[in-house]
């Protein structure tokens, strides 16, 4: 994985942190700030008027970019102010975290920055100048790692993601986490709340791993910013220090960050209820020597109307994540390694391109209880953020003894290898034939 620049280290000409000093600007300037800089609402009325609202979804969204990039009190200030309303503060903060050589790139705080300054009638400003040193460039990866459980207990918690709401895992929750959901619940916009602890990358300066959360909510009345000053209001009232919560409208894209704070982390709340998560399999047998294999009755699908459909359904679902590299086609394996080994899901199922290809190529049914999903079951009603974690975590918890038979076959070369030495494919192992 990509591993780009982590956490910066403090140098020998820089006396305080700048992120201090960011702090105390963030605490004095609104008394310097022209009246009309100061938006009116506070922090259930962040935007007042449509330039309002333009300018606190591009702040909120600058800050999302920011997160991880930035010292978490920066971040947490800045977000409290945003939902204030005080946005020319924040201008004022980012102007300062350039100028005392917090970010390597720039993005589009630079240009909010500016809007800002230009609004309050600051273009003269001579701090602006450190907005024209930082180049402006897409962003790296995140450098941060994050992990579903407490890095505390052992130092070692995974990074794969968990679902706690479908009763895996730790049933009590930490006083932090119990008022954040308590606030969440509140929330009548709020679709998902994931919590996950940040670490370093390795090889990167150690920092003390920190929790860190991760909140949908719906498209609505409720402003993004609002949301997250009430939820690190309800943080901090219980002890956390610089409340750090990601939130985002579902669906919507997120940078890295909040993408694998949400992915490697444990989901601890959402509305809708969890459901089932099955996992299709390719084959219906594995041989420890032989490989997997198809049953001798396995059904044939003849019916080309038939086949197209279930194509078309398999084909359409999301792609979760692909297969390290094409598999050898078990049945020909002449052909060599052609069959494709993305992962999919419709919320409910789970398959691999592997399904569609025998089916494509051969006929092969998929097993008995999928291809009747396929043909008359319901998927997920929608495959947000929420369902792709617990699709995930279903996935990615399953252990070998738990298939039966596999999913997709091992690497060609030992399967291809083992079927030269015994003379070819198994005698028999082919499907047969359903005129549907």
């Amino acid at each position: 994985m990509l591993r780009p620049t982590g956490p910066r280290r403090w140098t020998r000409r820089q006396a305080v942190p700048a992120s201090l000093e960011v702090l105390v600007t963030l605490e004095v300037l609104v008394t310097e700030a022209p009246p009309s800089v100061v938006s009116a609402g506070g922090i259930d009325g962040v935007a007042s008027d449509a330039r309002d609202e333009r300018m606190a979804d591009a702040w909120h969204r600058a800050l999302l970019g920011l997160a991880g990039f930035l010292p978490d009190e920066l971040i947490s200030a800045a977000r409290f102010r945003l939902a204030q309303g005080r946005r020319f503060d924040l201008a004022q903060a980012i102007t300062l975290a350039v100028a005392a050589g917090r970010l390597d790139v720039g993005g589009a705080e630079i240009g909010l920055a500016r809007e800002e300054f230009r609004a309050a009638g600051q273009e003269q400003d001579g701090r602006l100048g450190a907005l024209d040193t930082l180049p402006i460039a897409e962003r790296p990866l995140t450098a941060w790692e994050f992990r579903s459980g407490d890095p505390y207990a052992d130092g070692t918690a995974t990074s794969l993601p968990v679902d706690l709401t479908a009763g895996v895992g730790p049933s009590e929750l930490a006083d932090t986490e119990q008022a954040i959901l308590a606030a969440v619940l509140a929330e009548p916009d709020a679709a998902g709340l994931w919590r996950t602890w940040r670490v370093p990358a390795a090889g990167e300066p150690w920092a003390p791993p920190k929790r860190v959360f991760a909140v949908t909510i719906e498209a609505g009345t409720r402003h993004p910013a609002e949301v997250t000053a009430r939820l690190q209001t309800a943080l901090a009232a219980a002890g956390e220090p610089d409340p750090q919560v990601e939130v985002s409208v579902v669906g919507a894209e997120t940078p890295s960050y909040q993408t694998l704070a949400r992915l490697c982390g444990a989901l601890l709340w959402s509305r809708e209820p969890a459901l089932g998560v099955s996992v299709a399999r390719v084959f219906d047998a594995a041989d420890p020597v032989t490989g997997p294999h198809f049953a001798p009755d396995r059904p044939r699908i003849t019916n080309v109307a038939v086949r197209a459909r279930l194509l078309g359904y398999l084909d359409n679902g999301v792609a979760l994540f692909g297969g390290s590299s094409p598999m050898p086609d078990l049945l020909d394996p002449a052909r060599g390694d052609v069959v494709p080994g993305t992962f999919r899901t419709d919320g409910r199922w789970v398959w691999t391109d592997a399904v569609g290809y025998y089916l494509r190529e051969y006929g092969i049914a998929p097993e008995q209880g999928f291809r009747w999903h396929l043909e008359h079951g319901e998927p997920a009603e929608r495959i947000d953020e929420v369902v792709l974690h617990r699709v995930l975590a279903a996935v990615l918890s399953r252990r070998p003894q738990d298939e039966g038979a596999s999913i997709v076959p091992p690497s060609g070369e030992s399967v291809a290898r083992t079927r030269r030495d015994r003379g070819g494919p198994r005698r028999g192992s082919g499907p047969r034939e359903d005129p549907t």
